[in-house]
């Protein structure tokens, strides 16, 4: 419908462009079948243009009219198959991926020559000597043997000199009083650690400071037991050392803090039970040796001595098993000195902050 319509207008179109010899005659005087003079089509395009743009237009619709009665008739039939996406690259990319290759081949980039690199050991077991601050440890060490070495020292003479307090005391009875006096210390060192711990953590006090009270602590309390002359006393010399001594836990902490690296820590660790180990077999031999030295080494000490004189050493015959809790507390002092003037305190608000 739509190109006859469009034939009929270019068929008119060219009649009236058709100059007969009337219509000659009228161009003469500049007008034409309907009145549109020549210098009308001097100013529009000429009727051969007008003709294939309409047809052009004319062709256009149609392809149109026809795609959608195609489109109408094939989604009846059957359903258009979907076009699946191509995975292989388009040449304009294949192009241009090329061009960059060509670039980095024209300009490639400078080289360093390899070094050879020295093959790296794998990392042994480690010794102790390999081993960071060992001066921080021995003075722990130290600090922690003496501990051990002054409380096992009292297995080797306690139910003697619990003897000597009251001889009329039947064994059955000394028995459990040697039991309440070995118990004291660690029942009151139970209930005081949680205390000193949260000291160690404080500013005012520190690791150092507990450290120092545990030890001087520890100090007093075997003077006290060596001098003692009644149970009671004794009893009250024990509880007093393991209320002062929370220094266990103080020692496992600044072993972490000093010793930084894991590696380390598991060797640097076994310090503590290996000390607490050799103190355990050197206080009873220290123990028994030292006990009655009047007794025990009457040339030395006794009556007529080199040191004791006519009538012996005095205190030694009054207080008998003075003397090897005042060795005792010597390495207690000892220890302490070299806490003092050895021994790094650990910031503690540094570790705050960073923990």
């Amino acid at each position: 419908m739509l190109g006859t319509s469009f034939e009929n207008e270019i068929e008119n179109t060219a009649a009236s462009l058709t100059l007969t010899p009337a219509g000659a005659a009228s161009t003469h005087h500049g007008v034409g079948h309907d009145g549109m003079g020549l210098q009308d089509f001097a100013v529009q395009p000429s009727a051969q243009q007008q003709r294939q743009h309409l047809l052009s237009n004319d062709a256009a619709s149609e392809e149109d009219d026809q795609e959608a009665e195609d489109g109408i008739h094939s989604t009846d039939k059957e359903p258009r198959k979907v076009q699946r996406p191509s995975i292989l690259p388009r040449p304009s990319s294949i192009a241009r991926h090329s061009s960059f290759l060509d670039e980095d081949e024209a300009h490639p980039p400078p080289t360093t020559p390899l070094t050879p690199t020295a093959p790296t050991a794998k990392a042994g077991p480690v010794a102790w000597r390999d081993l960071p601050n060992k001066r921080q440890l021995a003075i722990l060490t130290m600090a922690r043997l003496s501990e051990p070495l002054t409380q096992t020292s009292l297995q080797a003479y306690m139910f003697y000199q619990l003897k000597s307090f009251d001889p009329s005391l039947p064994d059955s009875t000394i028995s459990s009083q040697a039991g309440m006096l070995q118990g004291s210390f660690t029942a009151a060192q139970f209930v005081t650690a949680i205390i000193w711990g949260r000291l160690a953590d404080s500013e005012r006090m520190g690791r150092k400071r507990v450290l120092l009270v545990g030890l001087l602590g520890t100090c007093l309390s075997c003077i006290g037991f060596g001098f003692s002359r009644s149970f009671y006393q004794a009893a009250i010399f024990r509880t007093l050392g393991g209320a002062l001594n929370g220094n266990v836990g103080v020692m496992r902490t600044m072993i972490s803090e000093i010793i930084k690296e894991k590696r380390f820590q598991s060797r640097a660790f076994l310090l503590l039970p290996l000390c607490f180990n050799i103190g355990v077999i050197i206080g009873p031999v220290l123990g028994g040796l030292l006990s009655d030295p009047v007794g025990s080494y009457p040339r030395v000490f006794g009556e007529g001595s080199l040191f004791g004189g006519k009538e012996g050493v005095w205190w030694m015959r009054h207080w008998p098993y003075a003397l090897p809790n005042f060795m005792s507390a010597v390495f207690l002092l000892i220890s302490a000195g070299v806490v003092v003037f050895g021994l790094e305190e650990v910031d503690i608000l540094l570790l705050i902050l960073n923990g």
